[in-house]
């Protein structure tokens, strides 16, 4: 998933809440990813 579509010139796009709770998840996974790795 990403943006819906570009802004177009000075046209800011805000993240829909789905969007932002798509990258929390996301972040989460990964931290814990890199924490089983770092114990290696």
């Amino acid at each position: 998933m990403g943006l819906q579509r570009l802004p177009q010139g000075t046209e800011t796009v805000q993240p829909s809440e789905n969007e932002l709770a798509m990258t929390r998840y996301q972040g989460r996974h990964v931290a814990e990813i890199a924490k089983k790795l770092s114990r290696n």
